[in-house]
């Protein structure tokens, strides 16, 4: 049995359906950010020049690589005893909450530089889902 080629109008249709379904999912995701991710107000916006800006996202986005490679070094399997899994929520909650939630309000403090807008509001969301991950971790059975 051979295959048929396939034919120009079916790669282009198989194109169409990726890109609608691409859309789909990026619409829902974002309808998701909206409604499950902690959001700060924005505070009073502190003008700062951009070294001062840079240092502070920095350190921020540190802090937030910190966590993510805290996450990943995790070894899942490890967290299957109740009493294990309790340790690691204890310990990272300890560890990371209440800096990001420093970090958030921060966030929301700063004005960025023209030139950071993208890097700001990546950087947000970040924290976000860093605040959505530690709930889920304590709701956690």
């Amino acid at each position: 049995m051979t295959d048929k080629p396939w034919r120009l109008n079916q790669l282009g249709a198989m194109a169409d359906e990726w890109i609608a379904e691409r859309e789909m999912f990026l619409s829902s995701m974002q309808v998701y950010l909206q409604n499950h991710l902690q959001h700060f107000p924005t505070a009073e916006v502190e003008p700062s020049s951009d070294n001062a800006y840079t240092a502070e996202l920095d350190a921020i986005g540190d802090r937030l690589c910190q966590f993510t490679r805290a996450l990943d070094g995790m070894p899942w399997y490890q967290l299957r005893s109740r009493e294990r899994l309790a340790e690691y929520r204890q310990s990272t909650e300890a560890t990371f909450g209440p800096p990001a939630i420093a970090d958030a309000q921060r966030m929301a403090a700063l004005a960025p530089p023209a030139w950071a807008n993208a890097a700001h509001d990546a950087l947000r969301r970040g924290i976000g889902l860093q605040h959505h991950i530690l709930q889920v971790l304590r709701d956690m059975p």
